[in-house]
């Protein structure tokens, strides 16, 4: 097992690398449900990655802004070179037996929101997952940065209310998948806004992403390589 990051650190650079974030989270956790295993703390703090790809030179094992000289990183951008998300810590998950109802009680982790844990009956583990990776995408993503509207429907399906009207992993990934086929990939490269970005740092970094992606396509075109695909 590589050394790993919190997942969002460094921070998410283009609108691609947030499709390819959502990917990977629900396709591991269909994976880990189709195994009967529920996570049951599927939150921010329980996604790392594996930085090698963005950081090939290591960082400090204290200061994860610096490499092991004590310089400051520059990463490399995710869009270009992908990274493997990971989740870890399954101290609160449960596996089920085959044939086993999907009715439990006292189950969960730091995540407070899913509606059933205020009622005194016994709720679907696998649930509670897909509603808190949902919050993950809502309160990491939808909420921090504009420009991600194709995320919204998504979350509002993974979070239904009702948990015995909410989807499990493998409905969720169907409905995802099949949003993305309708995000316009010309749009991968985009540069991620934050709501509270000031006029002037909106500026600036357009400004500087702009030059970077014209430097970045004009070497992809010198290479013979400007037609990668990045979903479909």
């Amino acid at each position: 097992m590589p050394t790993l990051r919190p997942y969002s650190n460094p921070e998410f650079g283009a609108v691609g690398e947030v499709v390819d974030f959502v990917t990977q989270m629900i396709e591991g956790m269909e994976f880990m449900h189709q195994q009967l295993v529920a996570h049951g703390d599927l939150t921010t703090q329980n996604i790392m990655m594996d930085a090698r790809p963005i950081l090939p030179s290591g960082w400090h094992f204290v200061a994860q802004h610096r490499d092991l000289d004590g310089e400051l990183i520059s990463p490399l951008a995710r869009i270009d070179f992908p990274v493997r998300y990971i989740i870890i810590d399954f101290d609160c998950s449960v596996r089920l037996s085959p044939g086993q109802p999907h009715l439990v009680r006292d189950f969960g982790g730091r995540d407070g929101d899913p509606p059933e844990y205020k009622s005194r009956e016994s709720y679907d583990p696998f649930k509670i997952d897909v509603f808190t990776l949902g919050n993950v995408f809502y309160k990491d993503f939808y909420k921090v940065y504009e420009g991600l509207d194709f995320l919204a429907s998504v979350i509002d399906f993974m979070k239904t209310p009702n948990f015995r009207q909410r989807p499990d992993a493998e409905m969720a990934l169907k409905y995802w998948l099949n949003i993305r086929t309708h995000i316009d990939a010309g749009r991968a490269r985009w540069r991620l806004q934050k709501r509270k970005e000031t006029m002037s740092e909106r500026v600036l970094y357009d400004t500087v992403a702009f030059a970077r992606e014209g430097v970045h396509r004009m070497k992809r075109i010198l290479a013979g390589d400007d037609h990668r695909v990045y979903w479909s």
